[in-house]
Formats: structure tokens, sequence, C-alpha cells
């Protein structure tokens, strides 16, 4: 009560004073700070929780944001170094097309240059070979009879295909000298390849239409055709060696010749023997 303070305040001036200087309420929480400490306590630690949690929540995201730098960086690392690998790919496939043009550029010059000369080779080639065959012609009246081989030569110059397959039919006996001179005889020839086409082909129409004689005749042909491609030519030949009106003649006649075989063979026309085969 008031008589039991009385003593106190007597002998605590500044209580005395503080208890009217100040309201109830702030003198009860400035008087006793211990009770209001467990909620401060609390509510500083939350909020240092939640800085704790935001400050994860940030590194989480600068962790992620690095990761993806790093993919991000790798990945056009990469695509830097296949560009770079397709450019140098690139590059020298660009010098070696370079260079292959080049060299494609410099043979047709090559060729272009040497195409004068091989007309005037050919040219001259053609003209001696025409009075050759002029001068044949004009000896034939000749009383003696030539040999084989000036024959066979004869006969090219003249180009008689149809003589000089008769000529191989009759002297098949000595088929291993005709073999070894029909390459030369064929060189007397104006144009070597028609007069081969020739034969082929009158080979061809004679099968069709006349059934007799077909293995000797099949045989001078063949005698023919191999005195233009020798073995031992073969290889020595270069590109370009006929001109593209024989070529498609030689195709067109091995595109027929190839069809009435299969329409024989299909046929049953054929007999064990080859008289019907090509």
């Amino acid at each position: 009560g008031a008589s039991s303070r009385a003593p106190i305040l007597a002998r605590s001036p500044s209580i005395l004073f503080f208890s009217f200087a100040c309201p109830p309420a702030v003198q009860l929480s400035s008087l006793s700070p211990l009770s209001s400490s467990p909620s401060m306590a609390t509510e500083v630690i939350n909020k240092v929780q939640n800085l704790f949690d935001k400050l994860e929540a940030r590194r989480s995201i600068l962790s992620t944001c690095t990761d993806l730098y790093k993919t991000l960086t790798s990945h056009f690392s990469s695509l830097e170094q296949s560009i770079a690998s397709k450019s140098q790919t690139l590059d020298s496939r660009i010098q070696a097309l370079d260079s292959d043009y080049q060299t494609c550029i410099d043979d047709l010059k090559r060729r272009e240059e040497c195409i004068p000369d091989r007309l005037a080779s050919i040219s001259s080639h053609i003209e001696a070979q025409k009075q050759s065959a002029l001068v044949e012609i004009q000896n034939t009246t000749s009383e003696e009879s030539p040999s084989m081989v000036e024959e066979l030569k004869s006969l090219c110059r003249k180009m008689d295909e149809s003589k000089l397959l008769k000529l191989l039919m009759a002297k098949r006996k000595e088929a291993s000298m005709l073999k070894s001179e029909i390459g030369n005889a064929l060189n007397e020839c104006v144009d070597p390849p028609r007069l081969v086409l020739d034969s082929v082909k009158e080979f061809m129409e004679l099968k069709a239409n006349v059934k007799s004689g077909q293995p000797d005749r099949r045989w001078a042909c063949g005698i023919v055709v191999g005195g233009l491609f020798p073995l031992d030519g073969l290889k020595e030949r270069k590109e370009g060696a006929f001109s593209r009106a024989i070529l498609e003649r030689a195709e067109a006649m091995a595109k027929e010749w190839k069809e009435k075989a299969q329409e024989r063979a299909t046929s049953g026309v054929a007999s064990a023997s080859g008289e019907g085969m090509y």
C-alpha cells in the first residue's frame, strides 16, 4: 500500500521523480525488459532466417545461371570448332577444284594447240592413202598376181569390205599370217574404223538372208575386228581415237546385234553347233 511504499520513495528520490514523470505502462516496460525479450529474439531469428533463405535462393539462381553460362559457352565453342573444321574442309575442296579446273584448262589449251598439227598430219595421211588407192585402182589391169599381203592392202585401200571378207574366207588355212598382217593392211585404209563397221554390217545383213557359210564369214569378220583392236595396242590407244560418228554407229550396230541375238535365242533357232548364234 501507500504506507508501505512511502519509506522506499522517501529513501529513493530519483524513483519518486521517475514515478511521476513516466506513465505506468512505460514504467512497467522499462522496469521489466526481461518480460519482452523472447518475442524480440524470435522476430530477430525470423528476420535472419528470411535473410538466409533469400541469400540461398539467390545463390541457387546464381549457380543455375553459372551452369547455363558454362553450357552455352561449351556449346558455342563446339559450334565454332565445327564451323572452323568445315570451313577448312571447304577451303581445301575449293583449292582442289581450282587445281583441277586449271589442269583441265591447260589440257584443253594443249589439245587446241595440237589441233592444227593433227589436222595437217591426218590430211597428209589421207591424201597419201588416196593416192595409193588411185594407183592401186589404175594397176588392177596388171597381169601379175599380187601376193596375199599386197592383195589385203589393196582391198583395204579400196575400202572394199565384201572382197576383203571373201579373201579372208578363202585363205582361212593361212590364219596365222592373216592375223599378223591384217593390222598393217588396215593401216592402208583411208578410214579403218569405217571399213571394219562396213564389214560387220555386211556380215549381219548376210546372216539374216544367207544361211550357208556363216562360220567362215563370222571368223573373217572377227579377223577384221581384231586387226583394228590388237591386244598389244589396247593400252596404248588414247581417248578420242575414234570420231563421234563412228562411236554412235558402232553403238547402234551393237544394240541391233544384241537384239537379234536375243530374238534368235528365245525363238530357239540357234543350233547346238553354233550356226545360228552371233
